[in-house]
């Protein structure tokens, strides 16, 4: 049997790992729950409803119309179904009547494989572009997400597939055309076709003019707020995730034309929706619009806001968290196979029961408090399935240790008497199986759930 002191080591080393990881875990839970305090929705001020699209959706599109591959029900209006070559448009049929405004939509972009696209937009276009005019369900589709290039106007591009391979997408950032075709590359994300100036700012930090953010095959509806005032354009996001919203980007908007008289505003523009798929596709959905008109006295305070990644090279802290589930529990099902492979090796060559323990119980401790800081995590993470499949391992080895069977011993192993083997006579082997079969289901469900949104 091993010494006192090595278990006593091991049992510290591993409570100590575990305290680190639950102070971690606390301090940004505290700091998400901080983050949900402000919200950037101008409550104060009451829904445009002529601006506005609410469920029934297909009974509430008096003020909207559709065309493409749209497709209105209840609770959504499709912009793109799941299908390759798809493109779809929404358009808002009174201009907006205030230098200053803000529009919040729920959206949701879905599908099964891994890979999805192209992506949608929010627009701020010209009169001139409108189909009920042009009597054409056509009008206004063309190459960029499901809009024409000749638009006049801004855009909010949610674009979704890496096309330049820079792991910079999901990305969202704002392009604007005065006059004529737009110029774009498609193939290079926009790099050269967004607009990038940022207004002054006391924190630099909060000069992006892109950002980074999964919005993909969540299981839930996302929030966006696209916030116009004294002519600066600002995005707001909020997944959902509990850490409610969270800064994007802020872009001055200028030089918008209307004939020959320069403009600094998006008056006047109509609000749209386009999407469009290419060789991989998602089911793009839009749940609810709702805007409001805003005064320019109003005060956008971008710093009480936590932070999107402004390129691909930050992960979200719910990617991080899965990140560290995946690699524990990996490393737990490699020891435990190594374990019980060791095990029926030492067994067949019929080694000494005492020295077989030895070699076995050295890092049992450690092993069952990192599967219950694992445990932990999948709480954190509200993985409620697997939570409850991995909390039925910790119980057992919890009754284990109160019968002091946690560790294994000659008697468990000369099967001499079964209160020692475990709980209810379990032997080695059946806990071994036992352990590998959770071990394996959710390591299966760890490698999907990160992988799925690469």
């Amino acid at each position: 049997m091993r010494s006192s002191n090595l278990a006593q080591r091991l049992t510290a080393i591993a409570k100590f790992a575990v305290l680190i990881g639950l102070v971690t875990a606390l301090t940004t839970y505290a700091a998400g729950a901080q983050a949900t305090a402000p919200s950037p929705v101008s409550t104060q001020y009451p829904p445009e409803p002529q601006h506005c699209l609410h469920p029934p959706i297909d009974h509430g599109q008096v003020y909207w119309s559709f065309g493409g591959s749209t497709v209105m029900t209840t609770k959504y209006a499709r912009l793109t179904p799941a299908v390759p070559g798809r493109k779809g448009w929404l358009w808002n049929e009174y201009p907006l009547e205030s230098e200053d405004f803000e529009v919040e939509f729920k959206f949701e972009v879905f599908s099964k494989p891994h890979l999805g696209g192209d992506g949608f937009a929010l627009w701020f276009v010209n009169a001139e572009s409108d189909p009920s005019f042009l009597q054409n369900t056509n009008a206004l589709t063309g190459p960029i997400f499901g809009m024409k290039s000749n638009f006049k106007g801004v855009g909010v591009l949610f674009d979704v597939y890496d096309n330049d391979h820079q792991r910079n997408n999901p990305a969202i950032f704002v392009i604007q055309n005065n006059d004529g075709n737009f110029p774009h590359s498609h193939d290079l994300d926009f790099e050269h076709d967004m607009v990038k100036k940022t207004p002054p700012s006391s924190s630099p930090e909060y000069d992006r003019y892109r950002c980074v953010v999964e919005y993909r095959n969540l299981g839930r509806p996302v929030t966006a707020l696209v916030k116009f005032l004294n002519r600066v354009l600002r995005v707001y996001i909020d997944t959902g995730d509990g850490q409610g919203w969270r800064f994007c980007l802020a872009v001055e908007i200028n030089r918008m034309t209307t004939g020959s008289k320069p403009r600094n505003t998006l008056r006047d523009t109509h609000i749209a929706f386009t999407a469009a798929t290419g060789q991989v596709s998602d089911n793009i959905d839009i749940l609810e619009v709702t805007t409001r008109y805003l005064k320019s006295s109003d005060k956008a305070r971008d710093t009480d806001f936590a932070q999107l990644s402004a390129t691909g090279s930050g992960r979200s802290y719910e990617q991080l968290v899965w990140f560290l589930i995946t690699a524990i529990g990996i490393c737990l099902t490699a020891i435990t196979v190594y374990d019980f492979n060791d095990y029926k090796n030492m067994m067949n060559s019929r080694i000494d029961v005492v020295t077989i323990c030895h070699r076995l119980n050295e890092n049992v401790y450690l092993h069952a408090y990192a599967h219950a800081f694992l445990t932990f995590l999948l709480l954190v993470q509200r993985s409620w399935l697997l939570f409850i499949l991995n909390l039925l391992l910790c119980l057992v080895r919890f009754a284990q240790h109160r019968q002091g069977a946690l560790e294994l011993n000659s008697a468990s192993l000369t099967r001499m008497g079964t209160r020692l083997s475990g709980v209810a006579g379990m032997s080695p082997d059946a806990r071994y199986i036992f352990a590998l079969v959770v071990y394996v289901l959710s390591d299966l469900y760890y490698i999907y759930r990160l992988f799925s949104d690469v």
